[in-house]
């Protein structure tokens, strides 16, 4: 994109380009009450703005750009640039309205940053679960997730075994009971399309739900799973140990807070998963 996008631009220059990036945007009829109402604008003013008759402050800018999925360059660029620019790929269409993918929307109490332990049922070996360390970060406000496949899943399914081909990542979206996350290996590559909660009274430290691959059903193996996410925190020794210790294991060896939590069946007892929980942080 040209850096002199905004150069030889007078006030009513820069009014005119957001008057009609504006009403491009709020559609027809605009519901301006509606938008008012939910950025907390004074709808007068704002009006003002679709009227070609004044342009926003830097902080209601920012409420605009926030709502819509742009950037500061809505006063300056038509609209039509904007949606079509790559970085604004979650804008196209008005997605990020129906998908949630306004930065922000995963705050960190919800989902903290830093790392945690995956644990789910293994799909091609049902009767064994597999563990490893996921990185939740957030960039430019958007959340997202990357890890490693084992390389014991990947050498039994004659996969490459090397960092580059078992790294997954994926982006971590707010819903309205939980957290969504769409996750793939390079090229779509076993892709999973994920969805957890926390699991109450664990002092936000677990999240449980169900994890569906992307691939075509077979009577040997499954589509879906039961996953839970533990949050370790910061890298550390526990992080470290606990990578090392990364693949597939066998029912019995995971935690019962673990098989609890993965389980179809066994209806989850908090009481009683406290209690399991402490013997195991005992032990």
């Amino acid at each position: 994109m040209p850096n002199d996008a905004g150069q030889d631009r007078y006030p009513a220059d820069i009014s005119a380009v957001f008057s009609q990036n504006l009403k491009e945007l709020m559609g027809a009829p605009p519901n301006v009450s509606a938008l008012c109402r939910e950025l907390s604008l004074n709808r007068t003013q704002f009006n003002r703005y679709i009227e070609d008759e004044s342009f926003p402050r830097p902080d209601i800018l920012q409420k605009i750009c926030i709502h819509f999925g742009l950037d500061a360059r809505i006063l300056l660029q038509p609209l039509s640039e904007l949606i079509n620019d790559p970085s604004n790929a979650q804008a196209f269409y008005g997605l990020h309205e129906f998908l949630n993918m306004r930065p922000g929307n995963v705050p960190e109490h919800l989902f903290p940053s830093r790392f945690y332990v995956l644990s789910r049922h293994s799909f091609i070996y049902p009767d064994t679960f597999i563990q490893g360390i996921v990185h939740v970060y957030r960039k430019d406000g958007m959340t997202y997730i990357t890890g490693r496949e084992p390389i014991s899943e990947m050498h039994k399914q004659s996969l490459p075994i090397d960092k580059y081909a078992r790294e997954f990542r994926g982006m971590v979206l707010a819903m309205d009971t939980g957290l969504g996350m769409l996750v793939s290996r390079r090229r779509f590559m076993t892709g999973s399309i994920n969805f957890v909660a926390p699991v109450l009274s664990f002092e936000n430290n677990y999240w449980k739900g169900d994890a569906v691959r992307t691939s075509r059903e077979f009577t040997t193996t499954s589509r879906a799973s039961r996953m839970v996410y533990q949050y370790l925190g910061q890298f550390s020794d526990q992080v470290l140990a606990t990578a090392r210790k990364s693949g597939l294991a066998a029912w019995m060896n995971c935690p019962v807070i673990t098989r609890r939590c993965c389980c179809w069946t066994v209806p989850l007892n908090k009481s009683s998963l406290m209690s399991e929980l402490e013997k195991y942080s005992r032990g």
